[in-house]
């Protein structure tokens, strides 16, 4: 009928960075004095503009996400460090933490002393605390001194999963929590003071929401829909009155 429609919204982007210790995923500090990601991202953006001045900073505020909406995908706890990812689309996080979409996330952990080895093994089969079912946890040993040992932990994370809550009912003192990976994202692969875009994995291609077809068909900002079902402009009925 003449009528510009809506496009359905692009795909979901992703973002990768390193998360440091004492820095919230929430947007809602507890103290003043307490670091977020988003004031982290913002502090980051103002150093490379100091660093490299105003006129060739202007690519950064297209890139950069400190002023931008994101959604956390698998927040980490405050005292944890390591990979976190970030989106644009909420539903799309939301799909990436559900169970059902069996993403395997990977810890390293420090603790004290010696793991309980037949509680490992029992975790394989499936883990429970505190009412929590946890699956299947594949914990390895990857390096043990005198006083600690580092376990590599792998597991389908999800908001009602943590890890710390896990560990704690194996009665294990932790030093430190880092995550490794989530799903084919590394840790290792992002550097550590910058949030950069990464492109959504082929292995999560199918969990990409998809467009509703019929948000284009919405009528255009000043159209109405007549009885006969057209989208008619708003100034055609102006002009014809």
């Amino acid at each position: 009928d003449g009528s510009e429609a809506p496009p359905p919204r692009p795909g979901p982007r992703l973002w990768a960075m390193f998360k440091p210790k004492k820095v919230l995923c929430s947007d809602t500090p507890e103290k003043e004095d307490t670091e977020t990601l988003r004031s982290l991202l913002r502090k980051r953006y103002e150093r490379e503009v100091l660093l490299n001045g105003r006129v060739q900073s202007l690519d950064l505020d297209t890139e950069t996400l400190h002023d931008k909406h994101f959604n956390v995908v698998a927040g980490l706890p405050f005292a944890a460090d390591g990979l976190v990812l970030l989106t644009n689309d909420g539903l799309f996080a939301k799909t990436l933490t559900d169970p059902e979409s069996r993403i395997l996330t990977a810890y390293d952990v420090k603790i004290s002393g010696d793991p309980p080895v037949d509680l490992l093994h029992s975790w394989r089969r499936s883990a429970k605390a505190q009412g929590i079912h946890y699956g299947q946890v594949f914990c390895s040993i990857t390096k043990r001194t005198g006083a600690t040992t580092r376990l590599r932990v792998r597991y389908v994370e999800s908001p009602q999963r943590p890890l710390d809550v896990l560990l704690e009912k194996a009665k294990m003192k932790v030093i430190a929590i880092q995550r490794f990976a989530f799903g084919p994202y590394l840790g290792t692969a992002i550097p550590q003071d910058r949030c950069v875009e990464v492109p959504v994995d082929k292995s999560l291609k199918h969990l990409v929401p998809q467009a509703d077809m019929r948000q284009a068909l919405v009528p255009v900002r000043g159209g109405i829909v007549t009885a006969e079902g057209r989208v008619r402009d708003v100034s055609t009925l102006q002009h014809s009155a």
